[in-house]
């Protein structure tokens, strides 16, 4: 049923199901498997209306990504996480949030479902529980893991859905005087009042910005004795403030990120809060795009064309400054402070438009930091390890030794909990870390749809505890705002991309390669599943039809070869033993001269993968 969206949806299925208690789940939610043994016993409280647990997105948001924070600054989300709904709780506020929560049917449908009126149903059907005196619990464990917005204007468009909702449910429940709702305590109706009124900071965010720019275009002065004066009346307030911020949020909201934050919407929330506020009925649910993958640099000029008119006006009022000092010198105390002011604006208007600067995703999924138990296997070994991080399609393994590997494993990873994912998985990438360390950098490949969904319930399930639900970085203020102050720095830098290295298993083993009629002899150095090196004589060859060595392999040999890169035969046996040799067919892809030997390439090809695949997995057992 999609006439009222999601509350629709739900609201059907409460009317086609069954159980007393329903988890709501966004379609990008994971749960950890024991997300309903942490919740349900709450209910046995028959006053509980609905469990509601944290979201946590274990993907960089656009703020995380654009302005390169390497998960080091906390996210837009983890102050209401941590500190806001731990309060609202204390008064019995805390809201439903949409997903992640298990709500109890029969109270949900005696207030008639999940809300329609409203683009928020989920805080305004906590809001109509609470009414009738009913309990909510939040319990502070990070019980799913989602998606958050990777681009800019994603986050835009869920940021105004939500915008536009609170006011809606400011304007049509007014929770601080609404005298329907007789069950709510006065601690109840401020927590609602807060939360439905917090995104109406947009038009006071820009006046925010203007005032100083006021002054120094058109001599405007806004405030009164604008001068030293204000400026030692307005620091000890201002610095107090920072300070009690500092204290209160240190671990969930650095110094001036919330400008950053507010500076981004502004012009957005603005429109659709008045907007609600004439009309509630305005708008309608849009639902988040999630899963766009970013594969290059671009500006978002369409989501921040009001920012940058505003950044315009405070740079002009900048370089207006000059001509105040020279030809007003009486008001230079006022235009100083007004220059102050527009400097700190500029450098948070300019974090701002950096997030609206798209910059490119350097992996396909994002890594998850997760250390995991994980054996590597070959044909005839197994090497334990862990992982450093993981995703659905590849993985850090850091391990104790360095094994000769070939270019293709099979791995075996397990959950907190037991769950075991067997992948396979290429060798792209092998790092020493110290002397005994070394970290390999693998690609998973060929993942069947039970091996895909497997890997998912050990990477996003089978969790007993999130590690980034623990912040050690703590804000340092001046640090926090040299960080935004040299964001464009970091923007415009050259990415740093790992290239991928070939890893093969080291051999030794006697090798005949046959091109144009004749065989050359040499050794095989290095061999993996899809690659060979090869290191050939440079100066003797025999042909199929005589015994005679003569000189075969002329420089014209050697560019034809790299130019032509023709299949070769193959005759690969143990330097060790007289068995017969193992026949392979492979194609040159590089040629090295290195003076008294020839280095071969060689890559075998896929099209006879099925059937030599099994030689060569033998060839790397007993080589």
């Amino acid at each position: 049923n999609n006439d009222h969206d999601k509350a629709g949806n739900i609201d059907t299925a409460f009317n086609t199901t069954k159980g007393d208690l329903v988890l709501i789940l966004d379609c990008d939610h994971i749960p950890v498997r024991k997300l309903l043994m942490r919740t349900v016993g709450f209910f046995y409280n028959p006053n509980v209306s609905f469990v509601q647990t944290p979201h946590w997105f274990f993907n960089p948001d656009p703020f995380e990504r654009n302005l390169q924070t390497k998960g080091e600054i906390p996210v837009m989300n983890e102050l209401f996480y941590k500190v806001l709904q731990k309060g609202n709780d204390f008064w019995n506020a805390s809201f439903f949030c949409g997903s992640a929560a298990v709500i109890r049917k029969n109270h949900a449908l005696e207030i008639g479902g999940i809300a329609v009126e409203t683009v928020t149903e989920d805080c305004h059907t906590a809001f109509r529980l609470h009414s009738l005196g009913y309990e909510s619990v939040y319990y502070d464990q990070i019980m799913v893991a989602g998606l958050a917005p990777e681009t800019f204007a994603s986050y835009v468009g869920q940021q105004v859905r939500w915008a536009r909702g609170m006011a809606q449910i400011l304007r049509l429940e007014f929770p601080l005087l609404n005298w329907k709702a007789k069950h709510l305590t006065l601690g109840q109706r401020i927590c609602y009042f807060s939360a439905t009124s917090h995104f109406f900071y947009g038009f006071p965010r820009l006046i925010y910005a203007v005032t100083p720019t006021l002054f120094l275009l058109f001599g405007i002065n806004p405030i009164q004795g604008l001068g030293l004066e204000t400026l030692f009346y307005a620091l000890p307030h201002l610095l107090i403030s920072l300070n009690a911020n500092y204290i209160t949020y240190k671990e969930v909201r650095f110094s001036f990120w919330n400008e950053v934050f507010e500076f981004v919407m502004s012009f957005q929330t603005g429109y659709v809060t008045l907007m609600a506020v004439i009309n509630p009925k305005l708008g309608s649910f849009n639902v988040t795009d999630k899963g766009v993958s970013v594969s290059q640099r671009s500006f978002d000029w369409q989501s921040v064309q009001g920012l940058l008119v505003v950044t315009a006006i405070v740079i002009a009022a900048l370089l207006a400054v000059p001509f105040w000092l020279l030809l007003r010198p009486e008001d230079a105390e006022a235009v100083l402070v007004n220059a102050m002011w527009c400097v700190f604006n500029l450098i948070l208007l300019t974090a701002g438009l950096l997030v609206a600067f798209e910059q490119p995703q350097q992996r396909p999924k994002h890594r998850l930091l997760r250390r995991l138990p994980v054996t590597i296997h070959t044909t005839d070994q197994s090497w334990p390890g862990e992982t450093v991080n993981i995703s659905e399609s590849g993985v850090l393994i850091a391990l104790d030794s360095w094994p000769n590997l070939p270019d293709q494993v099979d791995l075996e990873i397990v959950g907190d909990y037991g769950r075991r994912a067997f992948v396979a998985g290429e060798i792209i990438r092998k790092t020493p870390i110290s002397d005994h360390q070394v970290h390999l950098a693998i690609n998973l490949i060929n993942l069947t749809q039970a091996q895909l969904d497997d890997l998912v319930l050990v990477i996003y399930s089978d969790v007993r505890e999130w590690y980034s639900q623990k912040r050690a970085t703590l804000d340092r203020p001046m640090g926090s705002l040299g960080f935004l102050a040299t964001g464009v720095f970091r923007a415009f830098r050259e990415l740093n991309t790992q290239t991928s290295t070939k890893v093969r298993k080291q051999i030794r083993a006697t090798v005949q390669l046959y091109w144009e009629g004749k065989f050359y002899s040499g050794r095989a150095t290095e061999m993996g599943v899809m690659s060979l090196r090869v290191e050939l004589e440079r100066s003797t060859a025999y042909s199929d039809t005589t015994e005679q060595t003569s000189p075969l392999l002329t420089p014209e040999d050697l560019r034809r070869m790299e130019q032509d890169q023709p299949f070769v035969g193959l005759l690969l046996s143990q330097e060790s033993t007289n068995q017969l040799p193992q026949r392979l067919l492979a194609q040159i892809v590089d040629v090295e001269d290195l003076s008294d030997q020839v280095a071969i390439e060689l890559k075998f090809p896929d099209q006879l993968k099925q059937k030599q695949e099994t030689k060569i997995k033998q060839l790397l057992k007993v080589l």
